[in-house]
């Protein structure tokens, strides 16, 4: 602010250099008039933390000698008090007590932004001050040339500020001035009132804005005010101003950057809605916007559903809990079954914002499958949701990526002005949305309502399409045959799955260096897997066909969470891979957790794990005894009794193969796999390891459990059955 012609006013913070000067300026007026009060020299402060007890009782001495002399001065006092006297503050300085006196006060750094930005504050604080007081004392101001005068035409608030659409008298323009809380406090603005505003005012143009804008206007001056016959003489009321409601979200943060803004909505404290004509938001910030900082009840908003999923009931519990519990019921004793999941739906308003739905809790698959065909690609509408979370990339970037992919729309969203974008003022997609959540029944398709148009179905791509892909991280989609499952965690709540598929397009490539003919899925806990797939993979000797929609692909490996979902294919002709099942060869390249062949000659084996036991023939249980009275055993699994039971072993040996002369290869062999090794030595009595080496065993299908490429290459495998 300039200040060059306007009265040079020292404040406190200006005369820290000169502190000693300013108390003995202080002590000796405070002789001269001892019942003038420290607040009437509002220019000047001193602290009594900093007195000391020699200096006062020099005062005392200086005092009592100044009592003698006071009579001949006191026409030098009044003097002196005319010129120092300045406008009374609002809210006076407190007199420190003694239980204050230990109290040191803040100081800022010397030299520092906020000891100059402090500076700066006392400054325009005490000029308006004195202004205002220079004004007050005068009949009036003189005029200047470049004083501001304004007629007002109306006065909205403004984000905590007074803007007032006003008539420049000599001009003849239009113009709105923007009046601080003290200032507006100070003047009262009302229709009809003639303002000045004195300088330093400043003038702001804004491009696409109908008026242009007056700033610093701390220096201003009512010079008439609106009169009313039923009102004359009478005190006047303070002017009820209007709270001009904050522009539509959609507004701020979807404005492309080569976008204009229309002349038509621009005007200052204009509000802007974005409710139709029955009263439905089209908006979902406009929606959060409503329901506040205390998250409560918002209007409904029209969206459209582009998923639909199911979270496991323990995930879902803990993350709706963060703000609102909608499941804080206590149990009844008739309650139903138990829930398996949680609905959760992954919106979409028309101008392109993302938010996730926490729907009910559900204790069917039926259920499931229900909604999803209900919900998903339809135009819904919500109500009374409430505002969960807030969610950013980076506390949740799964629900990201699927966004993402959704990214961008198939018709092109709307801007502000509810027109469609234009291709060249496509936004990118956006970088935070909300989790909200909705009691059940609060989310209804509109009826009359098909698969809306923004509406984007999961696209199925082959293993080789998904593999071929150069992007890091991206979803995908794709249908595959499972030839494998390994359990990496037996924790319950922690259980991880993998998961070994393969389709048409990889089985039927040809055998090339860096082909693969599996890919590892890796189901995390978060994923829920419904009954029906569990006994699918559980079930000897079956290959089930599983689709996969919206699995997250990163780093040329695939991952299912919380947004994926999987489904069981029925049985379809056209959907068949060849049989058998290729797997790829072992080579040195092999990395652990594949699938493999491998052909080789035992070199060695391992005795230490090499032992037998006794089996029920028909359950395969371990838990056996002795029958009384009788001869053989008896199953306590499932009681049934034999003479003979079966006999299970485990064996581990050493492979010495063509293809990986220096590398050391061990195999935990299956069941049949030991027999033939067993029955090939033709002992009757037991088996000999001299018997064993060098018997060629394979092709066998394994898994890759361990790859050490320390010293020496060397894997640990173990065989399955893929039949």
């Amino acid at each position: 602010m300039e200040t060059d012609d306007l009265p040079s006013i020292d404040s406190d913070s200006e005369v820290e250099e000169d502190n000693s000067a300013s108390k003995d300026h202080i002590e000796h007026i405070d002789l001269l008039n001892p019942d003038a009060s420290p607040a009437e020299i509002s220019d000047y402060s001193y602290d009594d933390n900093d007195e000391d007890p020699e200096e006062s009782r020099a005062d005392s001495s200086l005092l009592d000698a100044a009592e003698t002399s006071r009579q001949s001065v006191s026409e030098w006092v009044r003097s002196a008090q005319a010129i120092l006297q300045t406008p009374q503050k609002q809210t006076p300085k407190s007199i420190k007590t003694p239980e204050d006196s230990s109290k040191k006060r803040r100081r800022f750094e010397r030299g520092g932004l906020a000891e100059r930005l402090n500076r700066l504050h006392s400054r325009q604080r005490s000029a308006i001050s004195f202004w205002r007081h220079q004004c007050n004392s005068t009949t009036s101001a003189a005029d200047r040339p470049d004083v501001l005068m304004l007629r007002i035409l109306g006065v909205q608030e403004e984000c905590g500020m007074q803007a007032a659409v006003c008539h420049r008298l000599l001009e003849g323009e239009t113009c709105v001035a923007l009046f601080s809380k003290d200032t507006a406090a100070q003047l009262q603005p009302a229709p009809g009132d003639i303002v000045h505003i004195y300088p330093p005012w400043q003038n702001l143009v804004v491009e696409g804005e109908r008026y242009p804008i007056i700033l610093n206007t701390h220096f201003s001056q009512k010079v008439c005010k609106e009169t009313k016959p039923d009102n004359a003489g009478g005190p006047r009321a303070a002017v009820a101003v209007e709270k001009c409601r904050p522009p539509p979200l959609t507004r701020s943060l979807w404005r492309s950057e080569t976008s204009q803004v229309s002349t038509e909505t621009s005007i200052p404290c204009k509000q802007v809605g974005e409710m139709n004509r029955r009263g439905v938001r089209k908006s979902l910030l406009d929606a959060v916007e409503d329901c506040g900082s205390s998250g409560s009840q918002s209007d409904p908003v029209e969206v459209v559903v582009q998923r639909v999923y199911c979270i496991p009931i323990t995930q879902s519990l803990h993350r709706a809990s963060l703000k609102h519990r909608v499941l804080d019921r206590p149990p009844s004793e008739s309650a139903p079954l138990q829930h398996i999941g949680r609905l959760c739906a992954l919106v979409q308003d028309g101008y392109g914002m993302f938010g996730e739905v926490l729907l009910q809790c559900v204790s069917t698959e039926s259920e499931i499958q229900e909604n999803s065909e209900q919900l998903e690609g339809r135009v819904c509408l919500l109500q009374s949701l409430r505002v969960v979370q807030r969610l950013t990339r980076d506390k949740c970037s799964p629900l990201f990526t699927l966004i993402d992919s959704l990214w961008p729309p198939l018709v092109d969203p709307k801007s502000h002005d509810d027109l469609p974008q234009s291709p060249n003022d496509r936004v990118p997609a956006p970088s935070f949305c909300y989790r909200l959540s909705v009691l059940q029944g609060n989310m209804v398709p509109l009826s009359g309502q098909t698969e809306s148009s923004l509406y984007r179905p999961p696209v199925l791509k082959t293993l080789k399409e998904i593999i071929q892909e150069e992007s890091l991280r991206c979803r995908c989609s794709f249908r595959a045959t499972v030839v494998y499952k390994q359990l990496l965690s037996s924790n319950a709540d922690e259980r991880e799955l993998l998961l070994f598929v393969t389709d048409a397009s990889l089985q039927m490539e040809p055998s090339t260096e860096g082909n693969t003919r599996t890919i590892a899925v890796c189901l995390s806990p978060s994923c829920l897997i419904q009954s029906s797939i569990t006994q699918a993979l559980d079930a000897p000797q079956t290959k089930p066909v599983l689709m996969f929609r919206d699995a997250v692909k990163e780093n040329a490996q695939i991952f299912c969470g919380e947004q994926t979902v999987i489904q069981m294919e029925p049985e379809d002709p056209s959907f068949s891979i060849p049989r058998p099942i290729i797997l790829d060869h072992l080579d040195p390249e092999t990395l652990p957790y594949t699938l493999c062949s491998v052909t080789g000659v035992v070199a060695a084996v391992d005795e230490s794990t090499a032992f037998s036991w006794p089996t029920c023939s028909h359950c395969e249980s371990c838990r056996l005894e002795t029958r009384e009275q009788q001869k053989g055993f008896l199953c306590l699994a499932c009681g049934a009794a034999m003479d003979e039971p079966s006999t299970k072993m485990q064996l581990e040996v050493f492979l010495s193969c063509s293809s990986l002369s220096h590398c050391i290869v061990k195999i935990k062999l299956q069941q049949k796999t030991i027999k033939s090794l067993l029955n090939s030595t033709r002992c009757t009595e037991g088996y000999s390891v001299e018997n064993v080496l060098g018997s060629e065993i394979g092709p066998l299908s394994a898994f890759v459990h361990v790859v050490n490429r320390s010293h020496t290459v060397w894997m640990g495998l173990e065989e399955f059955d893929l039949c």
